[in-house]
């Protein structure tokens, strides 16, 4: 697979790109559905896992983070989840007033979240980890859609090499200051899942469907993950630097401003000009099933 991937992509501007603009990409993981979001606020004690009763057997759960709110509610034993950004917020005295979106649609929806005696909205107890039904499924997804809000305050209201550093150490999985094919290939496989999501036309979705949509997407991810290192990997470590990253996009600040430009809506365009993780994906398994045939 990496030797097609090479030989397919090795003279495309839209690959050069990909793995060009690596950090960027990398931050896209967990935003790509919330990127244009005014920059509002969500007060730290709002965010995290919230689980409604027993937090290892709950079946219904919210995830809130500073770009968005991700639910999971049990419908006759089919799991439905529902991802909103959150384009502003106003914090009051124990309540949390946000303006909601699914992706750029044009609906907008306004919701009241109040805390008090540690539950939200009286129902949602915190919880430090996702239950367990969910856990491994959803684990990568929930980290790095929390660690992306993370990410954006520190892109919003920190230096250039903070907001660089806070979204590189966001997939830093074992926190070495290295990122691995594996670690990218997970921040990828997890951009899969909310790229599936996206493709959804509903505002509440199937978590089974979405999943499967997913699929191709999370098994290719590690291809592309090691195809992006070896192109990158400039010491041969067999991982990527801060400075390999940053190697051939200039400045800290220069990164850092591409990273701020999705955030407030620039989206994909601006290093893909259009196709999304997802379809990409499908061009590249479409072209490698006519290459294994001519093989």
């Amino acid at each position: 697979m990496c030797k097609f991937l090479s030989k397919r992509f090795r003279h495309e501007l839209v690959y050069r790109k990909l793995v060009r603009a690596t950090c960027t990409l990398l931050l896209a993981c967990a935003t790509l559905l919330f990127a244009g979001g005014a920059g509002a606020q969500v007060p730290e004690a709002y965010t995290g896992i919230w689980t409604e009763g027993d937090c290892r057997t709950s079946e219904r759960f919210r995830l809130m983070s500073q770009i968005g709110i991700l639910d999971v509610i049990p419908v006759d034993h089919d799991p439905k989840i529902q991802i909103l950004r959150i384009e502003d917020a106003l914090a009051t005295q124990g309540s949390l007033q946000v303006t909601l979106s699914k992706g750029g649609a044009l609906v907008l929806l306004d919701q009241t979240f109040t805390l008090e005696d540690g539950l939200l909205d009286g129902v949602f107890q915190k919880c430090p980890a996702l239950p367990d039904a969910f856990a491994l499924r959803l684990s990568a997804a929930a980290a790095l859609f929390l660690a992306a809000g993370r990410a954006f305050a520190a892109c919003e209201n920190a230096d250039a090499m903070l907001c660089v550093e806070t979204a590189v150490a966001m997939l830093d999985v074992t926190a070495d200051g290295q990122l691995s094919p594996a670690e990218i290939g997970r921040g990828l496989s997890v951009q899969s899942f909310f790229d599936a999501y996206a493709a959804e036309k509903k505002m509440i979705a199937s978590l089974n469907e979405v999943g499967s949509a997913a699929k191709p997407g999370e098994t290719l991810s590690i291809f592309v993950a090691q195809d992006m290192v070896q192109r990158a990997d400039y010491d041969g470590n067999g991982s990527l630097s801060l400075d390999e990253i940053l190697l051939d996009q200039g400045s800290a600040e220069a990164t850092a401003q591409m990273l701020r430009s999705l955030l407030s809506g620039e989206y994909f365009a601006v290093w893909f000009d259009g196709p999304s993780y997802m379809e990409l994906l499908k061009e590249i398994f479409k072209e490698f099933d006519g290459w294994l045939k001519g093989q």
